[in-house]
């Protein structure tokens, strides 16, 4: 079961990806899980935290959400 949620998760990131979604994770979560960035999807940009990536796309004028 858990590997069929993690092959639907990454059809839909790649497909968020491919209309031009950007995919960013927060770098201290990444630490505290032990998550190395080389098990990230190509396309996923990490930020050093999610407040500052949160903080600054909403200064963009990005609309950003928790999930």
């Amino acid at each position: 079961e858990d590997e069929a949620i993690t092959k639907r998760a990454r059809a839909l990131l790649e497909a968020l990806n491919k209309v031009g979604v950007r995919v960013i994770v927060c770098g201290e979560a990444l630490i505290g899980r032990n998550i190395p960035r080389d098990q990230l999807l190509p396309f996923v940009e990490v930020a050093t935290t999610a407040t500052l990536a949160r903080a600054t796309l909403a200064a963009q004028g990005y609309a950003t959400f928790w999930p």
